[in-house]
């Protein structure tokens, strides 16, 4: 800390209080220029200045240095938090089950399960709001574990270089928004058109509805990464609702209360 000179013409009491005003002025200068921005605990996805009045900004390379290999720490990034996973060597070492994830940030595949290349480059905007939404919840895994450890921000495409959050959390944050509008529709399509009971063998997979007087059909869902689920119609609600829900007929099923799918067959 530099060296403060008081007048000394003032009387100690007077002097006492100025140097302790002088002191936190310039703790808070200190702790405001070294402070970055994150996201905040509580999860949202809102800048927040950490207790410590500091966070680290790592770069891919100084992550991807902590790896796990030849006893190496481990880390992980999700989101562009990044956390140290290193107690967790069993499942993030080198050919463990999780190693894919350790030393980068594979945000995307921990929603598709794609752990390649390919899995890797997917733009998180790429995914469903759905699956936005997964992979949100995995952060808060992480951001809620007492053995895996905050770390900071990694530079790049969630955080810039001085720590502040990209546009891209803006477009994550809309998504996240629309994931529970989807939730809420689907919820209350549910009640009025049921899912299917299913029951998959080896050569067949058999769907029927627990009301006798509906028919399965392939619908629309709001919250399916393949954008179908089976829902139970009347067969006058099923014509009605033909385009609104997208519904598609099972082969051989277009009256039957119960329909069975050979697995070679479309």
């Amino acid at each position: 800390m530099p060296r403060i000179y008081l007048s000394q013409g003032c009387s100690l009491k007077a002097c006492e209080h100025v140097f302790s005003i002088l002191v936190a002025l310039f703790c808070f200068l200190v702790l405001s220029s070294s402070s970055k921005v994150g996201i905040a605990p509580d999860g949202s996805l809102e800048p927040f200045v950490d207790t410590s009045g500091k966070v680290s900004l790592l770069t891919s390379e100084e992550l991807a240095s902590k790896n796990g290999k030849d006893g190496r720490a481990i880390w992980l990034s999700i989101l562009g938090r990044v956390y140290d996973v290193t107690k967790g060597r069993d499942f993030y070492g080198s050919d463990k089950g999780y190693s894919f994830f350790s030393g980068r940030d594979g945000s995307a595949s921990f929603s598709t399960g794609k752990f390649d290349e390919m899995g890797l480059s997917q733009s998180i905007l790429d995914l469903t709001p759905m699956q936005v939404k997964e992979v949100y919840s995995w952060r808060q895994f992480y951001e809620d574990s007492e053995k895996y450890k905050f770390v900071g921000l990694l530079i790049g495409i969630y955080y810039d270089s001085d720590g502040n959050p990209t546009d891209v959390f803006a477009e994550i944050e809309e998504m996240l928004s629309l994931a529970d509008e989807h939730q809420e529709i689907e919820k209350q399509l549910k009640r009025e058109y049921p899912t299917c009971a299913l029951r998959s063998r080896s050569e067949y997979t058999e769907y029927w509805c627990e009301h006798s007087q509906k028919v399965p059909r392939k619908m629309k869902s709001y919250i399916m990464d393949n954008g179908q689920r089976c829902g139970c119609f009347t067969i006058s609600d099923a014509k009605l609702k033909e385009e609104e829900f997208e519904l598609e007929i099972y082969d051989n099923c277009i009256t039957a209360n119960k329909c069975i799918i050979y697995k070679n067959s479309k």
